[in-house]
């Protein structure tokens, strides 16, 4: 999807070689036919050049070999880059200095991390190394299922304890993405902002070892260690709010009505759809019930002594504006006052 992509390009923007697995094969299915295409173009190129009586089913990828193709990034980061795509768990676990990053919606973390865990204990085993799973971003308590899910699978593998497997793995728990992106097709992706920070955590929990160098490794400087442990992070992560509150106040918009019947032998003219710019459908109107709902979840992590982001910090951290607006113009010399900027206009 939109933010898997737009993390490989922040990826391979800093120097590292990303792979992309797509559960159901259809977020991968036009970077795998492009490669094939690419493949059967070089070879046919090569017979026509040198005659030579070559078969075109070496065009297509042997189990063994791995499928590399490009992605053209748009926006803050613009350039193109290869990706190789990985057409199994298996091989996703086993090619990438173990390193996971879970980067779909969050509805299909469940069944994800049901289909690669049994991989992940395996490869475990067999290295004898530490395995890192960033869930990007986490939500639901998602690491407490994914961690129960691979000691249930450790205890049926082997006789070893559990403590074995705690220091073997690292479930690194963001509370927002590092980026937003947009998809703009199946080879192609607009990445809209590189956020100024993303606050983490790390189940189990060893402090914070060297996950901060791990992530600034990978994606940069801009990690803050969320105190509170993932209940924090889970309180902080704001996208299903945010995105009700757009939803709830954009509905009609979102969901054009159908086409009218005809009128007698009048041909029916389709309905236009509307260009959607989620910031720019952020009114007054629909920034207030987004920040009357932040208030409803502000107050669950007081009752609960945990200290988290307010809405107004998350949108400064991921559009990088201002807290605060001078309240006028002033054109003597006299500090002009500050007032805190809203919702909606930190979206515009």
């Amino acid at each position: 999807g939109s933010i898997a992509f737009g993390t490989a390009s922040l990826l391979s923007s800093l120097g590292h070689d990303p792979m992309l697995w797509s559960p159901s094969g259809a977020g991968t299915k036009e970077l795998i036919e492009e490669a094939q295409s690419s493949d059967v173009h070089a070879i046919t190129s090569k017979i026509q050049a040198n005659g030579a009586q070559q078969l075109m089913e070496r065009a297509q990828p042997t189990s063994g070999e791995t499928i590399t193709s490009k992605i053209q990034s748009t926006g803050v980061l613009s350039h193109q880059f290869d990706v190789r795509i990985a057409r199994s768990t298996r091989e996703l676990v086993r090619s990438n200095d173990n390193i996971l990053v879970v980067a779909i919606p969050v509805n299909c973390h469940k069944d994800v991390m049901d289909r690669f865990a049994s991989e992940i204990i395996e490869w475990i085993k067999e290295s004898k190394q530490k395995m890192r799973i960033i869930i990007s971003s986490h939500a639901s308590l998602g690491a407490v299922y994914l961690m129960q899910l691979l000691r249930s699978e450790w205890l049926s593998e082997t006789s070893t304890s559990l403590s074995e497997l705690d220091d073997s793995i690292r479930i690194t728990c963001w509370g927002t993405t590092a980026i937003t992106a947009r998809k703009t097709s199946g080879n192609s992706v607009n990445v809209l902002t590189i956020r100024k920070a993303v606050d983490y955590v790390t189940v189990p929990f060893k402090s914070e070892e060297d996950t901060n160098d791990v992530l600034e490794t990978l994606f940069g400087k801009r990690f803050k260690y969320r105190d509170g442990g993932l209940l924090a992070i889970s309180l902080s992560n704001l996208n299903p709010q945010n995105h009700l509150g757009i939803v709830l106040g954009n509905m009609s918009r979102m969901d054009p009505p159908p086409p009218p019947p005809p009128l007698n032998d009048m041909p029916v003219v389709d309905t236009p759809v509307e260009p959607w710019y989620q910031g720019k459908c952020i009114t007054p109107k629909v920034g207030r019930l987004m920040e009357a709902l932040d208030l409803e979840r502000i107050n669950i992590a007081k009752k609960l002594e945990i200290d988290v982001r307010t809405i107004y910090e998350h949108f400064s951290w991921s559009f990088h504006v201002p807290l605060e607006t001078p309240t006028d113009k002033n054109d003597q010399d006299v500090e002009t006052s500050m007032r805190p900027l809203t919702v909606s206009e930190m979206n515009q």
